[in-house]
C-alpha cells in the first residue's frame, strides 16, 4: 500500500495544526515566569547571605543594574566585580534578564524600594545594613511580584 502526495499533504497539514495549537501551552505564561524569576532572585539573595555568614570580614552584596534588567553578587571589597559562581567553571555570578539562566525573563525589569545606590549589603549576621526593609519588585508587562528582605532578620519573602 502506498501513500499519495495528497495523503502526505493532509497528514502534514493536520500535524501543523496540532503543533500550532500546542505551542502556546509549551511556553511558560507570564505569571509562571514571574514566580520563577522571583524564586531565582530570592535564592540568590539567600546565597549572598550565606556568603556573608561564611566570611564576615568581606560580606556579600547584591548590585542591581541601573537599567533594571538584572543584578550581580559581589564582595564588599570589590562591589563592581561579580563573584564567581561555585561549581560553574569560574562563571561570573551575574544575572541579565533574557540571557543564560534568566533567558525566559527577557521582558522583565526590577524596581527597588528601600535600596540605596542600587545595592543591598548584608552584615556578618546576614541582615541588611539598612534600617528599612528592601522591596524588590520584579515587573512583567502586565503583572508584578515583590521580593521583600527584612532589615532586622534578613528573611526573604515572595509576595
Amino acid at each position: 500500500m502506498a501513500f499519495t502526495l495528497v495523503d502526505m499533504m493532509v497528514a502534514i497539514t493536520i500535524m501543523a495544526i496540532v503543533i500550532a495549537v500546542a505551542m502556546p501551552t509549551l511556553s511558560p505564561d507570564e505569571g509562571s515566569r514571574l514566580i520563577g524569576g522571583a524564586r531565582m532572585l530570592a535564592s540568590d539573595l539567600e546565597y549572598a547571605q550565606s556568603v556573608s555568614l561564611a566570611n564576615p570580614a568581606d560580606v556579600a552584596l547584591v548590585r542591581f543594574r541601573e537599567d533594571g534588567d538584572g543584578y550581580w553578587l559581589a564582595r564588599e571589597s570589590d562591589p563592581e566585580t561579580p563573584m564567581l559562581r561555585p561549581g560553574f567553571s569560574e562563571e561570573a555570578y551575574e544575572i541579565i534578564f533574557g540571557e543564560g539562566r534568566a533567558a525566559l525573563l527577557h521582558d522583565m525589569t526590577i524596581s527597588l524600594d528601600g535600596v540605596t545606590d542600587n545595592t543591598l549589603t548584608f552584615d556578618a549576621f546576614a541582615r541588611l545594613t539598612t534600617l528599612d526593609d528592601a522591596v524588590i519588585t520584579l515587573q512583567a508587562p502586565t503583572r508584578s511580584v515583590d521580593v521583600t528582605v527584612s532589615s532586622s532578620t534578613g528573611s526573604v519573602r515572595i509576595q
